[in-house]
């Protein structure tokens, strides 16, 4: 290809990859693969590359970053391969992008953070296995089963308001840190039950969480509700003990207090607790006959 035909391809195709249409996005794409010219996806990555950090570079900004991204997973050229040899960490934040199939190929990501707000399909997620984090926020997809394929990962943050299990984290049982917003939808978190090696759980506004009561925290003895999103140590070993019994490996294993006469409250390591069934539909049948509702 000539220079100045390469020169003219170029112009046209990052034209309409600067657009904020995701269809005309994609027709730059389809034209950009149907030429399948290295010296073009060599011109497009002027500037990009990855620092010191294996953080994405994007010095030019005059294509958006998850599209760099897409430019390297689908060239062999110089830039595109020290792209996608070097780049472990990633940060997108994206308005129109639906999906994150031009992830596909960058397989030696280990951290990523995905703020796109259109984001309704995770499938190129799928071979990144060496993920060990996913912040994954306003996820419009209800289907989250690909995860279920990143093993490797000691950290994961979500937050959808479509989801209704989290069968997606049965196999992620290297997780030790796990934050889950706006699952009102839930019908159960038994797939949990995996997690044995699980230090911190996040279920803000989810109705899977527990009611402490702490007059200190909260500073008045009428009202001493504190609802403790964030559970770690003593905390978290209950709330296991709620889901799934006190036989479970992170069940609480201490002292308790007499409960209640209800059976749903008693007294760990200084606070009071309540299970929180504010917004149940389906009960585990171990929490319906252990802790019936008051």
């Amino acid at each position: 290809m000539e220079p100045s035909e390469i020169e003219q391809n170029v112009n046209k195709i990052k034209e309409l990859l600067k657009s904020e249409d995701f269809d005309v996005v994609n027709t730059g794409l389809e034209l950009l693969q149907e030429l399948d010219a290295t010296e073009v996806y060599e011109e497009l990555l002027e500037g990009c590359g990855v620092n010191e950090e294996c953080k994405l570079v994007n010095e030019k900004k005059e294509i958006s970053d998850y599209l760099v991204c897409t430019l390297s997973s689908l060239s062999d050229g110089p830039k595109a391969k020290k792209i996608k040899e070097n780049l472990t960490v990633l940060s997108l934040y994206e308005r129109n992008i639906a999906n994150v199939d031009g992830l596909a190929n960058l397989t030696n990501i280990t951290r990523l953070n995905l703020h796109c707000e259109s984001l309704t399909n995770l499938d190129g997620l799928g071979s990144l296995t060496h993920l060990t984090y996913l912040d994954i926020s306003y996820c419009k997809s209800a289907n989250l089963n690909v995860l279920d394929n990143l093993t490797n990962l000691h950290e994961l943050n979500i937050k959808s308001e479509l989801i209704q299990n989290v069968d997606f984290v049965k196999r992620l049982t290297k997780l030790k840190s796990f934050s889950f917003g706006g699952g009102e939808n839930l019908g159960n978190m038994d797939a949990m039950m995996n997690l044995t090696n699980l230090e911190y759980l996040n279920l803000y506004n989810t109705p899977f969480n527990l009611i402490w009561y702490d007059e200190e925290e909260s500073e008045d003895p009428d009202d001493d509700e504190v609802e403790y999103s964030g559970l770690s140590g003593d905390q978290l070993s209950v709330w296991f003990s709620y889901m799934f019994g006190d036989k479970h490996e992170r069940a609480y294993k201490g002292w308790i207090e007499d409960v209640l006469e209800d059976g749903s409250n008693g007294n760990v390591a200084g606070f009071r607790h309540q299970l929180y069934r504010v917004y149940y539909k389906n009960l585990s049948p171990h929490i319906e006959n252990e802790y019936p509702e008051m």
